[in-house]
C-alpha cells in the first residue's frame, strides 16, 4: 500500500470531521521548552497565558507528564507512535520517522477524522516523515524561512 505523505508537527491539531458522530473533537499542543510552572493553568500568578489557560479550563490538564527523552525529534515522534526512540527509530535531533511507524494521525485519520498540522520547530520540517496521516500541514514561516510558509494538502482533499 502506498503511503500518502503530508508533513508534521510543533503544534499539531487535530479535529473531528463528521459531526453527525457523538465522538469528541482531539487537540493536541506540543510546545518545545515551554515550562508549566510559568502558566496560569498550574497557577503562576503572573502569567500571560489566556489562551491555553482556557483551553486547560475545558479540557484535560494533566497534572505530571514524562518524556522518553528530553529532545524534541525524539519526544514528539514518540507521541505520535506510543514507542521509545529506540522502537521508533528517531535517535538524533535530524532523524527521520520512518514510514514503517504507525502514527496517532494515521488512526484518526482511518476513523475518519480530519488531520492537521501547524509546525513551526525546524527539527519537525518537511520530508523528516513525522507528517505521516496528516491531511493537511502548515509550516509557520518564521522557523525556516524568513519569506515564505509551506501548506501541503492531501491529493483530492
Amino acid at each position: 500500500m502506498i503511503r500518502h505523505r503530508f508533513l508534521v508537527v510543533a503544534a499539531l491539531v487535530l479535529s473531528a470531521c463528521d459531526q453527525r458522530k457523538s465522538r469528541p473533537n482531539v487537540l493536541l499542543i506540543t510546545i518545545d521548552t515551554l515550562r508549566a510552572d510559568r502558566l496560569g493553568c498550574y497557577g503562576y500568578a503572573r502569567a500571560r497565558s489566556p489562551h491555553i489557560d482556557r483551553l486547560a479550563a475545558q479540557g484535560a490538564l494533566f497534572e505530571r507528564a514524562y518524556t522518553t527523552l528530553p529532545r524534541t525529534t525524539q519526544s514528539i515522534a514518540s507521541i505520535l507512535t506510543g514507542r521509545y526512540p529506540k522502537s521508533h527509530g528517531a535517535r538524533g535531533l535530524f532523524s527521520t520517522l520512518s514510514p514503517a511507524n504507525l502514527t496517532l494521525a494515521e488512526i484518526l485519520q482511518d476513523q475518519g477524522y480530519d488531520t492537521a498540522a501547524f509546525v513551526s520547530n525546524l527539527f519537525l520540517r518537511p520530508g523528516q516523515g513525522f507528517e505521516q496521516g496528516f491531511k493537511r500541514y502548515d509550516m509557520i514561516p518564521a522557523s525556516w524561512s524568513p519569506s515564505r510558509s509551506m501548506t501541503i494538502s492531501k491529493p483530492g482533499a
